[in-house]
């Protein structure tokens, strides 16, 4: 099977680089200053309401610490690192507002300024366009994977549909993501308990709490394979086997009847209703607030799939049914998060 695949990375996400995105989309919700003077007690408090954002004053040595101009960061990322380069962060000891800076300033000005620096970087046209341009291309991914999905119905009469998350226990680079997930893909191709492997579709996502995990869905032909909680669990003792201590996964499939709008298991072909829950499910893949906000290549990927395979005289995507296919919902699939 012809795969396009990730190059090598080499950074370890962290939690903090999501502090990061936060403090950046909470600067721009903020129009006052964080820290104020309060004549009463002579030293700077944060600005009622602001609390939210001076508890970021906390964490600043930890998130300006990350910078590495070896790196590609995500917009909301690398704007953070801008800002406090031209403001110059002092990186004080204490996280203080009231603490004295060399150039005679309170730290809490100095705070104050560096969010004012952020809201007006990102209100420029080239952030702007960053994150246009970040959009789009998530866009362009969900796009290839419904195509893919298409392709496969166009030729077969019905899918079996596997749905797993693979995760690692604790943080790892993201070089070792990619590579696993690539010896992991060849392994499935070849081994004989997915014999009727038509496709498959892997996401690399980073969370607060799961660190580097991939969703992945796989598909098989379904006048071939049965048990579809039979054959995840499948996939999920074959990534253990090649990862080895560390690695685990979740089975959605074994849990498919318990969902309320189920597109996993066996799809059939003009089963329009299971169909548009499966696209719903694979939507789920291409959310934002997961994404992968550092990398050490600019174009290392974040998607696996397969390649779309032409039918000859038949455009991938044509519906071949009695009634107009659904099209994806503009709801993501809360079932297996």
């Amino acid at each position: 099977m012809n795969t396009t695949m990730n190059t090598d990375t080499s950074v370890i996400p962290t939690v903090t680089h999501i502090f990061i995105k936060h403090f950046v989309e909470v600067c721009q919700c903020y129009d006052k200053p964080v820290f104020v003077f309060n004549s009463s007690k002579g030293i700077l408090v944060a600005n009622k309401g602001n609390e939210p954002i001076s508890s970021y004053l906390q964490v600043m040595n930890y998130m300006r610490g990350l910078y590495s101009p070896r790196e590609f960061y995500a917009p909301q990322v690398a704007v953070f690192f801008e800002a406090c380069i031209d403001m110059a962060w002092p990186y004080p000891i204490f996280p203080d507002p009231n603490v004295i800076l060399s150039e005679g300033d309170l730290l809490g000005e100095h705070f104050n300024a560096l969010v004012v620096k952020i809201r007006e970087i990102t209100s420029t046209t080239q952030y702007k366009e960053k994150m246009r341009k970040m959009l789009l291309n998530l866009e362009r991914q969900r796009q290839s994977a419904f195509l893919l999905v298409d392709s496969l119905f166009e030729t077969h009469s019905r899918l079996l549909v596997l749905r797993v998350d693979l995760f690692y226990r604790g943080f790892t680079a993201e070089r070792s993501v990619s590579s696993d997930l690539k010896r992991f893909l060849r392994r499935v191709d070849d081994d004989p308990r997915f014999h009727s492997l038509l496709g498959y579709i892997a996401k690399l996502e980073f969370g607060e709490t799961r660190g580097l995990h991939a969703h992945l869905m796989v598909f098989l032909d379904g006048s071939k394979s049965r048990k579809g909680g039979h054959l995840a669990q499948q996939l999920i003792n074959l990534w253990m086997e090649v990862i080895g201590d560390g690695a685990h996964g979740y089975n959605c499939n074994a849990k498919a009847d318990s969902y309320s709008e189920s597109g996993i298991n066996m799809v059939d072909h003009w089963d329009t209703t299971k169909r548009g829950h499966l696209l719903t499910a694979l939507r789920y893949f291409f959310k934002n607030d997961q994404q992968v906000l550092v990398k050490s290549k600019e174009k290392d990927r974040t998607l696996f799939m397969s390649r779309v395979k032409r039918i000859q005289g038949v455009r991938p995507g044509r519906p071949r049914m009695r009634s107009a296919m659904p099209r994806a919902s503009i709801h993501e699939n809360k079932a297996c998060p």
